[in-house]
Protein backbone atom coordinates (compact mmCIF):
# COMPACT_ATOMS: atom_id res chain seq x y z
CA UNK A 1 0.00 0.00 0.00
CA UNK A 2 2.47 2.38 0.83
CA UNK A 3 5.55 1.01 -1.33
CA UNK A 4 6.19 3.83 -3.25
CA UNK A 5 6.42 5.89 -0.28
CA UNK A 6 8.65 3.25 0.98
CA UNK A 7 10.72 3.16 -2.06
CA UNK A 8 11.89 7.10 -1.49
CA UNK A 9 15.02 8.05 0.33
CA UNK A 10 15.22 8.00 4.46
CA UNK A 11 15.64 11.99 3.86
CA UNK A 12 12.38 12.72 1.73
CA UNK A 13 10.43 10.39 3.94
CA UNK A 14 11.49 12.01 6.79
CA UNK A 15 10.44 15.83 5.24
CA UNK A 16 6.83 14.58 4.22
CA UNK A 17 6.28 12.76 7.79
CA UNK A 18 7.85 15.98 10.00
CA UNK A 19 6.02 18.08 7.75
CA UNK A 20 2.39 15.76 8.01
CA UNK A 21 2.89 15.65 11.83
CA UNK A 22 3.46 19.46 11.91
CA UNK A 23 0.32 20.44 10.47
CA UNK A 24 -1.75 17.50 12.63
CA UNK A 25 -0.93 18.66 15.30
CA UNK A 26 -1.45 22.37 14.80
CA UNK A 27 -4.57 22.58 13.37
CA UNK A 28 -5.65 18.56 13.97
CA UNK A 29 -7.34 15.86 11.28
CA UNK A 30 -10.67 18.27 9.86
CA UNK A 31 -8.63 21.66 9.27
CA UNK A 32 -5.17 20.29 8.06
CA UNK A 33 -4.15 20.96 4.97
CA UNK A 34 -2.42 18.90 2.26
CA UNK A 35 -1.37 22.02 0.64
CA UNK A 36 0.38 23.01 3.93
CA UNK A 37 2.16 19.61 4.28
CA UNK A 38 3.31 19.93 0.46
CA UNK A 39 4.59 23.48 0.94
CA UNK A 40 6.63 22.36 3.65
CA UNK A 41 7.95 19.00 2.74
CA UNK A 42 8.60 20.84 -0.82
CA UNK A 43 6.71 18.11 -3.05
CA UNK A 44 4.04 18.38 -5.39
CA UNK A 45 0.48 17.47 -4.23
CA UNK A 46 0.00 14.83 -6.80
CA UNK A 47 3.25 13.28 -6.04
CA UNK A 48 1.97 13.04 -2.27
CA UNK A 49 -2.06 11.57 -3.41
CA UNK A 50 0.42 9.05 -5.86
CA UNK A 51 2.64 8.29 -2.34
CA UNK A 52 -0.18 8.07 -0.12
Amino acid sequence: MFSKFLNLDKEKQDRIINAAIKEFAQKGYDKASTNEIVKEAGISKGLLFHYF
